[in-house]
């Protein structure tokens, strides 16, 4: 038989050679199932988080507190000898509207960032016997008699605990529109204090009458402090002391210290707050208590 030609196979390849791919892909550019997952929930997140940087600055009452480092130091009080408490007098000749919405989230504040509210007597106390203050101690006050404008504040800081002054002119009790002895009594019996306030600068005879008129509408025998304008010269403020007075208070960029005389005890004004955040008030409070008022306090609570 004749030799036949050789055949050309068509079909598969060799053992061990592998059909070329008539569409290559590149595999680092085709996603998976999981690697194209992962890239929806990376965006969803930047999505959600894009809107709620939106929604934080449209809230009411945000004052950027807690983005600009501040948070609770959950210190516990320390007592010293060396203190510097600012006393706080709040403005309320227009009502202090804002002040008034948002005072209870005002006291939470204090005590989430560590401050000891005490009371005006504490303070005089301290100063008499020369004793301790928590290091962080800061007190409250009103120049007010008002029942409508008043009472809202006497609310929260009874619901809170937490202890105040309040001067009232004692010859306004129970007219109209003003707090009854009955309502000094009742709040009195729940930590807040009541003493005097003169509009002028009385005279040593004045005071004793203005004392003497305190303690029988309140049916009290507390000696109370007085407030008077900062106008008063200090030699007539120290008169009032020899009248009987436990102290006398003033309007002054100070914070007490342990050098402070009873016949100079300084307050510092706090206007209306229309905001929930307690950012403008701990400023204050920190301008106050180091003396530098108008300047900016560090981004952080100080820890005791």
């Amino acid at each position: 038989m004749g030799d036949e030609p050789e055949r050309e196979v068509v079909g598969e390849p060799e053992s061990g050679a592998s059909a070329p791919d008539p569409q290559p892909r590149d595999a680092a550019t085709t996603p998976g199932p999981w690697r194209a997952l992962l890239q929806i929930l990376v965006l969803a997140a930047g999505a959600f988080a894009a809107l709620w940087l939106v929604v934080r600055a449209l809230l009411p009452g945000d004052c950027g507190c807690e983005r600009d480092g501040r948070r609770d130091t959950g210190a516990s009080v320390v007592l010293t000898t060396t203190y510097s408490v600012p006393v706080l007098v709040f403005d309320t000749s227009d009502g202090a509207p804002g002040l008034r919405k948002h005072f209870a989230e005002h006291l939470k504040g204090l005590k989430r960032y560590g401050y000891a509210v005490v009371s005006p007597s504490e303070v005089r106390a301290a100063l008499k016997v020369k004793g301790m203050l928590p290091l962080r101690a800061v007190a409250l006050t009103f120049d007010e008699d008002r029942k409508d404008v008043l009472e809202p504040f006497l609310k929260a800081l009874t619901a809170e605990g937490v202890p105040a002054g309040v001067f009232l002119d004692p010859r306004r009790l129970g007219k109209p529109g003003s707090l009854s002895a009955e309502d000094v009594q009742r709040y009195a019996s729940r930590g807040i204090e009541f003493h005097c306030r003169a509009a002028h600068a009385p005279d040593v005879s004045e005071t004793r009458a203005l004392l003497s008129l305190f303690g029988d509408r309140l049916q009290t025998k507390m000696t109370p402090m007085l407030a008077v304008p900062s106008t008063v010269p200090e030699e007539r403020r120290a008169r009032y002391l020899e009248a009987g007075v436990a102290g006398v208070w003033v309007r002054a960029e100070l914070p007490v210290k342990p050098d402070t005389p009873l016949a100079s005890l300084p307050r510092s004004l706090v206007r209306d707050i229309d905001c929930a955040c307690p950012s403008k008030l701990l400023n204050r409070i920190w301008q106050i208590a180091v003396g530098k008022t108008g300047q900016e306090p560090p981004r952080t609570a100080a820890k005791p």
